[in-house]
Order: structure tokens, then sequence, then C-alpha cells
């Protein structure tokens, strides 16, 4: 049905920064997203310092990219009342940590096998569970369609944002702020806060590869998987046990590729996305603990998930501090993958007796340092095998 008020008014009037928010906010509202932001940008051009139109742009680009922030907070909310009712299906004891949350909410963010596939490289060797070694979030951000648009609402909401919820690392955040009065600084921060969530989502999606990671009825990875597999096989006489050592420090090295927790990713574009979705879910973080009135259930699953990691870094500061995070994290997305290799290494334990051979030790320690790698030094909820501590 043709705009009845674009077809009264005359054409210089529809041209007034007024007239053409108008317009966007009404194709907005009726889910017109494409007249929207073509309206938002000719009144962007006439005052580009608007906040309310900044925002709303942001909005817009998020509703393009097929992402509704506030099915994502009816998503959280969601997982509030199972914790609260019993249903939590997290494996680990207490509230659900980072990586259980977005397991949660990744089918809210419906990324396509092509869009995961332009973000990694398959890693087939196990073909029967491929796995995606992903590639650096500064190229993926340029290939996807999803990330594009997201990149957009954070340009666009950028300078209304308070330098408190951005991450100096992050180029993206490098914008002057707004001197001017705001008005729409909650909705700039919702802003803010659900499209780096996006962000997020997406990158687990490749980091926690599944069958169906798209769509998120599959919950265990293929990494999860591909260690289940190894630790089945059994491990009964030396060869076995060096055959054993070997296929875990494959892993440990696959492990290391996903999932690294320092370094650049190559000399164009430095972030791993590992990087990037620690940094996203801080800046979620924040920004949710500096919008007023915002229900306690919608905030608190990341909230608390991230305060376990934050925790770990009060003593340190510096590149220590983000290191230390970085460990965090990767023990929190490989927990499943040290668990099953924890308990191989009990019955290891039991196969070798008390009588270990200097031979066999070596692999024993080949073991050890592998858990180590994968877990990022961190075993919670779980002992730390006796056979790496014992000897």
């Amino acid at each position: 049905m043709p705009n009845l008020f674009s077809a009264l008014t005359p054409k210089k009037d529809i041209e007034t920064f007024e007239s053409l928010l108008t317009l966007a906010k009404s194709a907005y509202d009726r889910g017109k997203y494409d007249k929207a932001l073509k309206y938002g940008k000719k009144a962007y051009e006439i005052d580009p310092d608007s906040e309310e139109l900044s925002v709303l742009i942001g909005y817009i680009y998020l509703s393009l990219a097929g992402i509704g922030p506030f099915d994502l907070a009816k998503k959280l909310m969601e997982l509030e009342e199972e914790k609260k009712s019993g249903q939590d299906s997290s494996k680990t004891s207490g509230s659900k940590d980072t990586a259980d949350v977005l397991t949660s909410l990744r089918s809210v963010v419906g990324l396509s096998k092509f869009d995961l596939e332009q973000m990694g490289t398959r890693d087939i060797s196990d073909p029967e569970l491929p796995l995606m070694l992903p590639k650096c979030a500064e190229e993926v951000r340029g290939l996807v369609d999803t990330l594009m648009k997201v990149n957009m609402a954070i340009s666009y909401v950028c300078r209304f944002v308070i330098d408190d919820v951005k991450i100096a690392e992050d180029p993206r955040h490098r914008c002057s702020q707004y001197t001017g009065r705001r008005r729409e600084t909650d909705k700039a921060h919702f802003l803010w806060a659900f499209a780096h969530l996006t962000e997020a989502l997406s990158f687990h999606s490749v980091l926690l590869y599944s069958g169906d990671a798209s769509t998120g009825k599959e919950s265990q990875s293929n990494l999860e998987k591909r260690m289940k597999k190894v630790t089945e096989q059994p491990v009964t006489d030396y060869r076995s046990l060096s055959t054993f050592a070997t296929q875990i420090e494959n892993m440990e090295r696959i492990v290391s590729s996903i999932l690294p927790i320092s370094g650049d990713c190559s000399e164009t574009w430095p972030t791993h996305q590992m990087t990037a979705l620690l940094r996203d879910m801080l800046v979620v973080s924040n920004t949710f603990a500096r919008i007023p009135g915002v229900p306690e259930k919608i905030t608190s699953a990341i909230t608390a998930s991230m305060d376990k990691i934050s925790s770990l870094s009060k003593s340190a500061s510096g590149d220590q501090a983000k290191s230390e995070q970085s460990k965090a994290m990767k023990g929190q997305f490989t927990k499943n993958v040290s668990k099953e290799l924890n308990s191989k290494l009990g019955e290891v334990e039991q196969m070798l007796g008390p009588d270990i051979s200097e031979t066999e030790r070596r692999d024993v320690d080949r073991l050890c340092s592998s858990l180590d790698t994968i877990s990022g030094g961190s075993t919670e909820g779980q002992d730390k095998p006796a056979l790496c501590t014992a000897y």
C-alpha cells in the first residue's frame, strides 16, 4: 500500500530531517527495514549528530541481520526461569557459565551453513566429526552479512555510549564521544550490549561447532565428540598408552588452534575469534551493569557467568589479567573435553598400577601436559588426576 504521508507531502517537506526521521520510524515499526534504512541514511546526511536517529539506524541494522534484541532478552529471561524452577540443564554445579549461556542462546542467531563455512576452515582429520578452524575476527566481519550489519549497528551507536563499556583494544570502539545532551542513553546501551552479544553467539557457533550449530538443536560440539571418541579407545599396555598420548597431543594442537589464549591471529588481522568473543562478553556484562531498570532476570545469566571469569583476574593487571581471563574462558569452553580426558586418566592410572616405568612416565607426562593446555589450566569442579601429581 502506498505511503499516504509520502503521497500527500510535498517533496521539499519530505526531505527535511524531521520528515525523514518520521518516515524511518514508521517503516521500522512496520517491519520495512530496507525502507527504514533508506530514510534513516538520508536523515543522517542532514544531521549525523542526532542521537535518536543513530540509535534507530543501529536497531534497523540489527533487524536487517535478522536479530531481534527482544528475542534475545526473552531467551535470557527463560534461562533464569529454568534455573529458578530447577530445570537448568547445565552440567556444572551452580549457575551456568558463559559457555553454557551461549550454547542456550545460539538458536536465536540463525547462521546458515554457508555463513559458518565463511567463518572458518573445515578440519576433516576425522571426516565423521568435522571442526571449524576459525578465521580471524576482522576477516569474518567483512565476509558474513550478519556480522557486517552488526558492525554497522556498533558503528552508528558508538558515539552515544559511555567509554566505560568500550574495550581499548577494539578499533571499532575508538570513536569520539558525543558531548551534547543525551536522551536515548538506555536505548543506546541496550543496542550496544545486544549487538556484541550477537557477535559473541556467532563466534561461539564456530568455536564449538556441532553437527547442527546453526539451529542450536545439537548441544554437544564436535570437539567434545572427538575427545569422547578418542578416550573410548582401550589403553591396556605401554604400546596403546604411547598411541593414546600421541592422539591426545593431536587433540591438544587442534584445541589450541580453535581456542588460543594469546598471540595475533595473523599479520593482517590480529584478533582471534576466541579473543573477540571474550571482549564481546565483557562488553555485554559491563553494559548491562550500566542500564538502570533492566530486569535482573534478563542480565543475571550473563553477569553471573562473566563474574566467574573476571574474579580470576582481580589480583592481576594489564596483560596478565587479560591472560587469566582468556584461560578462564578457554577452561569453560573445554570443560567437557577436559572432563573426558580427566576421567580417562583415572582409568590409565588403574591400568598402570603403582609400579610405573620411566618410559610410561614420559607418556603420562605428555598426557598431563596436554590436559593442562586443553583446560587452560582450569579444572573447575574437577580434581586434578592423581596420575599427574602422584609421581
